[in-house]
């Protein structure tokens, strides 16, 4: 496996587990506020990572290739 590889592998994990986190928010399934902090701040860490990530993965690749078949946005 290649860094690009690798790194499309991790764009897919981290927009995955984003979606994850955002499905909770919207099942009602926080328990109380600081597990809502702690939900709002993973998602801002793990799109701030997805999005730095999504950067470097188009200006290695170029702009006219995918960057993961099941990545979203």
């Amino acid at each position: 496996m290649d860094v690009v590889d690798f790194a499309s592998k991790l764009y897919k994990y981290l927009s995955d587990r984003e979606q994850d986190l955002t499905d909770t928010l919207a099942a009602g399934s926080v328990k109380d506020w600081p597990d809502y902090q702690r939900l709002v701040g993973e998602i801002r860490g793990v799109a701030h990572c997805r999005a730095e990530l999504k950067t470097l993965l188009e200006a290695t690749t170029g702009d006219d290739e995918p960057i993961s078949s099941g990545a979203r946005r």
